[in-house]
């Protein structure tokens, strides 16, 4: 991602933020059987496909993205899940998923 201008940026924000709020609405729409919770859901799932697809039509390798994405959406979703529901946010829970996500980032860095 070499060639990260404001539209590409703003972009990837768009969809972080959709995916997230996508995730966050998920618990409302009762397993899909809540029409209006399962329509925004859906919404916003979409706004993130379509702002993924857009940045991929302007140059930004699939290969760089998908990592980046897997990144920075479950450790955002780590910060909403302690702070917004209360869940557990143990050390050993934290450190593995940030270990996961170095991983990930280490791998995509790696050239065939």
């Amino acid at each position: 991602m070499s060639n990260l201008t404001l539209p590409i940026v703003s972009q990837f924000l768009v969809a972080v933020i959709a995916n997230v709020a996508a995730l966050i609405a998920l618990p409302l729409t009762m397993g899909f059987t809540k029409f209006g919770p399962t329509v925004f859901c859906a919404s916003l799932f979409t706004l993130n496909l379509f702002m993924m697809s857009r940045m991929i039509q302007s140059g930004v390798p699939l290969s760089g993205l998908i990592p980046l994405m897997t990144g920075v959406i479950p450790l955002t979703m780590i910060v909403v899940g302690i702070i917004h529901f209360g869940e557990n946010g143990s050390p050993l829970r934290i450190g593995l998923l940030l270990g996961a996500c170095a991983l990930a980032a280490a791998a995509a860095a790696v050239q065939t």
